[in-house]
C-alpha cells in the first residue's frame, strides 16, 4: 500500500510556499490590527476625560432651620412650618428645676418634647407618662440615631391605637436626655380617643429632627 500525502501535509512537512506566505500575511494583519486597536484605546483614554460618577450628597435636613442651645452646647434642625421653643426654670408647685425644648408641628397638634442636661444634675427633662389615656407601652422595634447613640422608642397603645411615642432615656457624653412625641389635637380634645398616630408622617419628621442633634465644639 502506498501512502499519498495531500497538499496540506506537504505544506507543513516540506514548507509549501503558498501556504507559508498566506500564513505570514495573516499573522501580519493580526499584529497590525492589534497595534491599531491598542493605540486607539490609549488615545481614547488619554484624551477623553473620565466622566465622574454622580454621587448624591443632598441632605433633606441641610436647609432646615437651626435651633441652638448655647447653655449646653448643642444644636438641632427642624423643617419649615415647625416652631422651636425653649423652656427652663424652677417649678414652685413641684419644687423642681426643669429643662425642655419643644418642636411644634405646623398646626400645633404635634409636639416633640426634647431635653438634655448634665448627668450629675437634678434637672428634670421630659419623661414617661400615661398620656391622654391609659395604655400599654409597646416596643417599636426601631431606633433613631441621636448624637451617635442608637435610641429605641416605645409606643403608647390604647385600644389598638398609638397615642404617643416615648424615646427611651439615653446618654451622650456627660449628658442625659429623653424625648416624647405627643398629639394634642388640632381642634378639640373629643377627637383624641379616635386618633391613631400609626403611619403619620409627623413621626418620621420627629425622628429626623432628633437625628440632627449635634454637640458643638
Amino acid at each position: 500500500m502506498v501512502w499519498r500525502r495531500n497538499r496540506y501535509s506537504e505544506a507543513h512537512s516540506e514548507g509549501y510556499p503558498g501556504a507559508t506566505k498566506m500564513f505570514e500575511r495573516t499573522i501580519s494583519i493580526v499584529i497590525i490590527l492589534a497595534l491599531v486597536l491598542g493605540a486607539g484605546s490609549l488615545i481614547y483614554w488619554y484624551f477623553v476625560p473620565a466622566v465622574p460618577i454622580s454621587k448624591s450628597t443632598s441632605d433633606e435636613t441641610a436647609d432646615w432651620k437651626i435651633y441652638r442651645n448655647e447653655e449646653y452646647g448643642y444644636e438641632m434642625r427642624y423643617p419649615e412650618g415647625w416652631i422651636a421653643k425653649h423652656s427652663s426654670g424652677y417649678n414652685d408647685e413641684f419644687g423642681i428645676y426643669y429643662e425642655s425644648n419643644s418642636f411644634e408641628g405646623p398646626d400645633g397638634s404635634y409636639i416633640l418634647s426634647f431635653g438634655i442636661v448634665p448627668k450629675d444634675s437634678d434637672i428634670m427633662t421630659p419623661s414617661l407618662r400615661t398620656g391622654v389615656q391609659a395604655g400599654d407601652f409597646v416596643d417599636s422595634g426601631e431606633v433613631v440615631n441621636i448624637g451617635g447613640i442608637e435610641v429605641s422608642f416605645k409606643k403608647l397603645v390604647y385600644e389598638g391605637r398609638v397615642k404617643e411615642i416615648f424615646f427611651n432615656p439615653f446618654e451622650i457624653g456627660d449628658f442625659r436626655g429623653n424625648a416624647t412625641l405627643s398629639y394634642f389635637g388640632s381642634t378639640s380634645l373629643p377627637e383624641l380617643p379616635e386618633y391613631d398616630m400609626t403611619g403619620k408622617p409627623e413621626l418620621d419628621v420627629a425622628k429626623k429632627i432628633l437625628a440632627t442633634f449635634e454637640l458643638l465644639d
